[in-house]
């Protein structure tokens, strides 16, 4: 698991900051088995999927960033993610966990796609948490 990122929050600034994160995982389950397991786990942490308010704040938001070199496009299901190319606060943590994995459609390197998100000394609105912080918002602690 990367480190945890405190990020403001797009399109909809009327909501509190996201914290985000990569993990990585194995599964002998298809991407498609995998999603519909990430959504019973939203669900399950009080998730309510509102297309109305797609970009709304919410409990959880469990996404398949990548798949190792897969590319998949089915109903419902893009890999690599569609936009993870555009977003700090996917492409920091992820940097960190797996900085040479190449993205198998634009082919560039985690640390690439980086570099062309966050310019050097630009402010990428994407802030990486220490472990005290972290603990003391799961304790409700808060800024």
């Amino acid at each position: 698991m990367a480190p945890i990122y405190e990020s403001a929050p797009m399109y909809d600034d009327d909501q509190p900051p996201y914290l985000n994160t990569v993990i990585e995982i194995r599964s002998a389950l298809q991407p498609a088995e995998v999603l519909a397991e990430l959504m019973r786990i939203e669900r399950e942490h009080g998730r309510m999927r509102d297309p109305e308010h797609r970009f709304g704040a919410r409990t959880l938001d469990l996404d398949i960033v990548a798949a190792g070199p897969r590319v998949v496009v089915e109903d419902g299901l893009t890999i690599p993610h569609p936009r993870m190319h555009e977003r700090a606060f996917v492409l920091l943590p992820a940097t960190e966990l797996r900085p040479d994995w190449v993205h198998p459609v634009l082919q560039r390197s985690m640390a690439e796609l980086l570099s062309q998100v966050v310019r050097v000394g630009a402010d990428p609105g994407v802030w990486r948490l220490d472990e005290d912080t972290v603990d003391g918002r799961a304790a409700g602690d808060g800024r």
